[in-house]
């Protein structure tokens, strides 16, 4: 601090340095700025519960349709090796009859 001399020197020093500036605010209002986590360890989590549940629902709904896909084409698989075996015995006993019939032509025909 400036100790006052008795001669009024410090007065005369700091009249002539000394500059009085007002500050005006044009309004009153101020703003406070504050920062939160837009998204929570709980939301983080509940989400990716959520997604790992729908992958994993798709993956068993999947697995099911493949079981499915491979029980259809084993069914398929099996039918046609029914209509293979069965198609060659009708051709077999349509043949026989077709044989005999002819035969009945003829013997009635005599």
């Amino acid at each position: 601090m400036i100790e006052e001399n008795k001669s009024g020197k410090v007065k005369s020093e700091l009249a002539a340095n000394l500059v009085r500036v007002e500050v005006f605010l044009r309004h009153l209002n101020y703003y406070t700025v504050s920062e939160s986590p837009s998204y929570d360890m709980t939301d983080l989590l509940s989400d990716f519960g959520g997604n790992i549940g729908l992958w994993l629902g798709w993956s068993a709904l999947t697995l099911f349709e493949l079981f499915d896909l491979i029980r259809k084409l084993l069914g398929l698989y099996r039918n046609n090796d029914r209509d293979k075996n069965t198609s060659g015995q009708n051709k077999a006993s349509a043949h026989n009859t077709n044989a005999t019939s002819s035969t009945m032509k003829i013997s009635s025909s005599v």
